[in-house]
């Protein structure tokens, strides 16, 4: 007989190949297989994937040289201890995974892709609200999900000052010359009544 795997465990490659024949004798002892006298072994490989994240800055008024913080969290089966990973700049390492979350920093134009992730992990890309104050966080569709794919992750932080136009600037100059005359009228009034009054 030779054998081969028709399903795999939850998290592994199938196992596609046909392995060496071995024998199965009428009392059900199977024996060891006829190429190298070793074990009918079949070996899976964990079916893994990969997430990148992105991270760009725009508007008149974003910070090119800031550090965003992310981080990257996991629930499911198979999460692991720690993530290996490569930055856009080709620095490599590896990053602790806490509670099923792995935090790190981008700036503008900056990106960080991890490795080796289980197959069908669900995730959620999330930036620490209190260094994006005063940003338009925008987050690409995939932000969340399932991981079957690799997956390109962009997150968008756009902070803008619109300049006034001379339209809006005559509009401020008009309303602050009511006001005065406003407070003016009113002013000359009491002044009136006051001396009527003694």
């Amino acid at each position: 007989y030779s054998a081969r795997e028709s399903e795999a465990p939850w998290g592994y490659k199938l196992n596609k190949n046909w392995n060496p024949e071995f024998v199965i004798k009428d009392n059900g002892v199977v024996v060891k297989n006829d190429i190298d006298g070793k074990d009918l072994i079949l070996k899976d490989e964990i079916d893994t994937r990969k997430i990148t994240v992105k991270k760009k800055v725009t508007g008149n008024m974003g910070n090119k040289n800031s550090k965003f913080d992310i981080t990257l969290k996991f629930s499911g089966k198979g999460v692991p201890d720690e993530l290996e990973y490569i930055k856009s700049d080709g620095t490599a390492g590896s990053l602790k995974v806490v509670n099923g979350e792995v935090k790190f920093k981008l700036s503008n134009d900056e990106s960080v892709t991890f490795t080796n992730i289980t197959y069908g992990l669900s995730y959620q890309i999330t930036e620490d609200e209190s260094g994006s104050i005063g940003y338009v966080v925008d987050y690409s569709d995939n932000a969340n999900g399932t991981l079957t794919d690799d997956e390109e992750i962009l997150i968008t932080n756009e902070k803008t000052y619109i300049v006034p136009t001379s339209a809006d600037t005559n509009i401020n100059v008009l309303a602050l010359t009511g006001i005065i005359c406003a407070a003016m009228i009113i002013f000359i009034t009491l002044k009136i009544k006051n001396r009527k009054e003694v």
